[in-house]
């Protein structure tokens, strides 16, 4: 087995996803399901969690696919010199393809319910230390919320109460 294919074990449980990944297109077309606006929440939840892993895979396998035809055409006496050529020409770069492509399903298998994150809570409450600390509570929150601004992600203030001379007894973003 090459750097770029995966044992058959696993290319089994990637086409049941594939599988999985169809039906639940196919019921969320249905409209039957269309009226019931909890059970399409449900299924598209469920459907973007495998996408995230179909996907790769599926363009994998196309690479793939390509990577064996040229191969073959290689191997065919038969074949016009000419398009055997062509065909030994791309297979170095079929090849690349192919082990990013399995490199981006991995990455998706291992990092699947990372991805699912979509948001956290943060609780910030000034300890033991009186103004001191309320002062480095206040610190802390000025610092996450430069952070999540600086990547781009959303900071909503949920509760908060202010030290008596700055910063924060508790903050909830």
């Amino acid at each position: 087995m090459s750097d770029y294919e995966f044992d058959n074990a696993l290319l089994l449980k990637l086409d049941e996803l594939a599988a999985r990944h169809d039906q639940l297109l196919e019921q969320m077309r249905d409209p039957a399901v269309a009226t019931h606006p909890s059970r399409i929440i449900e299924l598209n939840k469920e459907y973007a969690k495998l996408k995230r892993v179909v996907d790769p895979y599926r363009a994998y396998r196309n690479v793939l696919r390509e990577l064996h035809e040229s191969e073959e055409i290689m191997r065919d006496v038969t074949a016009d010199p000419e398009f055997r050529q062509l065909a030994q020409d791309e297979v170095p770069a079929l090849r690349q393809r192919t082990a990013q492509g399995a490199e981006q399903v991995k990455k998706s298998l291992v990092s699947g319910d990372d991805a699912a994150i979509s948001s956290v809570i943060m609780e910030i409450r000034a300890g033991t230390g009186g103004n001191e600390a309320s002062l480095f509570a206040g610190d802390l929150f000025d610092m996450y919320k430069r952070y999540c601004d600086h990547k781009g992600f959303t900071v909503e203030l949920m509760s908060c109460s202010a030290g008596e001379v700055g910063g924060f007894k508790e903050v909830i973003l």
